[in-house]
């Protein structure tokens, strides 16, 4: 053998060695921070200051990492989407009406006054494959409570760590990252919290564009569409996810698109960014939503409707293992459509004024005069905090 040969056998031995010894090292991606996205700025410097800092050094900056980290290598490369969502939640985030800033009248919730974009700016502040988890997060919360959203993602979890250990090839040094993901513990606990982050942002998105989202339910109220389907929970979702991914980059970059599935709506009502619609059908229908983040030409075509129920809208059967600790995985068929809309924080408000009112019995007859009282009340509490500043 020539001592050529014997150099490059040598130096082959080695390099095994070491992919070997680096796939065994349980390296804690959580301890990386990077800059953000210049389109995301906007966010960070609308959060609160304690939001901000459990974003980029507590349990939610964690998260992100790992989830990113895991989930990386199977992400598509959608650079326009993320710069348009990038752009729209630091649009959504500069508006007071869903912003407000905290003060000393708001006592010890003064830290906690303002938007809730703390999923957001982790995964902004960890990496694009963070980014596209939490559109993923979005997407369930869209479509499921967040318990069973919660669940879900703890199943995605589970399953791609699996699929990890049992198809990745440890000697093969481009799989190094994918072994080290699957070895970083994600707790159910900080997956909940990641879940109530990336709602409340939605439920503050979704009053800042309400006119748009009952565009869109019109829309959805009036088609058939399954989001995916398949007896595979975990590649159902993931499919669904990175077509909606797919499909909504091409369309903002201004390549028009046709669909026959539920997905790339419900990134569309998720993600908050509104390209042109062209419903095909037995309703047929426009929707110009000139949404200045589509470039021109990002028109999407719905095709004809299926043959289930017109009422349905948007449909997504799943089988989900982890809702409970014990048994059998549980089925649940949800929709966005008449039945799946929730109220805003406004009507909250006159809900919790009504039941208020209620509980008052006779003292509560007078509506405007309770009213009146509380708005009295209201800036008597501004002009104590007034004095007390001079």
């Amino acid at each position: 053998m020539s001592i050529l040969s014997k150099l490059t056998n040598a130096i082959v031995s080695a390099s095994n060695e070491n992919v070997l010894t680096l796939s065994n090292i349980n390296l804690d991606f959580s301890l990386i921070k990077i800059e953000a996205p210049q389109e995301f700025l906007g966010l960070g410097q609308a959060l609160s200051k304690d939001r901000r800092s459990v974003a980029e050094d507590g349990a939610a900056h964690r998260t992100a990492r790992r989830l990113g980290a895991l989930f990386e290598s199977i992400i598509p490369n959608t650079p326009t989407l993320f710069q348009a969502y990038g752009r729209r939640v630091s649009e959504i985030s500069s508006i007071s009406k869903v912003n407000p800033k905290g003060t000393s009248s708001d006592g010890p919730f003064m830290s906690h006054v303002g938007i809730d974009g703390i999923s957001i700016w982790s995964a902004a502040t960890s990496g694009k494959a963070s980014i596209a988890v939490h559109l993923l997060a979005c997407m369930l919360v869209r479509q499921l409570t967040a318990i069973q959203a919660t669940a879900l993602l703890v199943e995605l979890v589970e399953e791609r760590r699996k699929w990890i250990m049992s198809n990745g090839d440890e000697s093969n040094i481009a799989n190094i990252a994918d072994q080290m993901a699957s070895r970083q513990e994600i707790p159910r606990s900080e997956l909940a919290k990641w879940v109530a982050s990336a709602q409340a942002w939605m439920l503050s998105a979704d009053e800042v564009k309400s006119q748009e989202q009952l565009q869109l339910r019109l829309i959805s109220d009036n088609v058939s569409l399954p989001v995916n389907s398949g007896p595979d929970t975990y590649q159902n979702v993931i499919d669904a996810w990175i077509d909606a991914m797919k499909s909504l980059d091409n369309v903002i970059s201004g390549m028009p698109l046709r669909i026959s599935r539920g997905a790339t709506l419900l990134g569309i009502s998720a993600w908050h960014i509104f390209p042109d619609l062209n419903v095909i059908g037995y309703r047929s229908a426009k929707v110009q939503f000139k949404d200045p983040l589509v470039s021109c030409g990002g028109i999407i075509t719905i095709g004809l409707q299926s043959s289930r129920a017109l009422d349905e809208g948007l449909s997504w059967s799943l089988d989900l293992s982890y809702l409970q600790h014990y048994g059998d995985p549980v089925s649940i068929t949800s929709s966005v459509g008449n039945n799946g809309s929730r109220i805003t924080i406004s009507e909250l408000q006159l809900v919790a004024f009504g039941s208020l009112l209620r509980a008052w019995g006779a003292f509560g007859e007078d509506t405007y005069a309770v009213a009146g009282f509380f708005k009295a009340l209201s800036s008597l509490d501004r002009l104590e905090t007034w004095q007390k500043k001079k």
